[in-house]
């Protein structure tokens, strides 16, 4: 699957072979994520976890319900961004989810991997609606998600055990045509 990269980094689609980094990466940011991101049991930080998600992923994206990619820094994986939860038919959504390494926030990456992502979202995938949630207290992600394009719709209360505790999340949309217009396509 192929998708327009940056400068900065590469995108590509995660495979069963990408295990071993990605349980790295989420070794060594593990503290950073339990902050944001939806409760992992203990069972997850292991390598055969990792082959399973990755292996399910594979076979979503051939499916078209899916796509994960990794952000790749220098050739070292560096962060993770997809499109799950797709739908065609009268909803024809997805829904966007992203995390990066600790060293990296701030920087822009994941401003422009959003960037990018939404353009294959809406031009190959054709999707008319991409959604994300985040805390509200996130101020880097809900920035990210309204620097390109997407607005608050409502708040989902109670809506993701993070770090065992349910938290609220801001529900944020991007529309084809809001989209379009915004960035000139």
């Amino acid at each position: 699957m192929e998708i327009e990269t940056d400068c900065r980094f590469q995108l590509r689609l995660l495979n069963e072979k990408d295990a071993a980094e990605l349980l790295a990466l989420d070794m060594h940011n593990r503290a950073f994520f339990e902050k944001t991101l939806a409760t992992r049991e203990s069972e997850y930080y292991t390598l055969q976890q990792h082959v399973k998600m990755l292996a399910d992923l594979s076979v979503k994206a051939e499916q078209g319900s899916a796509y994960m990619f990794g952000i790749f820094i220098d050739g070292e994986l560096n962060g993770c961004i997809s499109i799950t939860d797709i739908v065609y038919g009268p909803l024809c959504s997805g829904m966007l989810g992203y995390y990066l390494d600790e060293r990296y926030n701030g920087c822009g990456i994941m401003s422009a991997a959003v960037s990018l992502v939404l353009k294959f979202g809406f031009e190959k995938l054709k999707l008319h609606r991409i959604e994300a949630g985040a805390m509200e207290r996130n101020a880097g992600s809900v920035h990210v998600l309204k620097k390109n394009g997407f607005m608050v719709e409502g708040t989902n209360r109670k809506n993701v055990n993070i770090n065992h505790q349910w938290e609220d999340h801001l529900m944020l949309a991007v529309l084809k045509e809001e989209w379009e217009e915004q960035f000139n396509v």
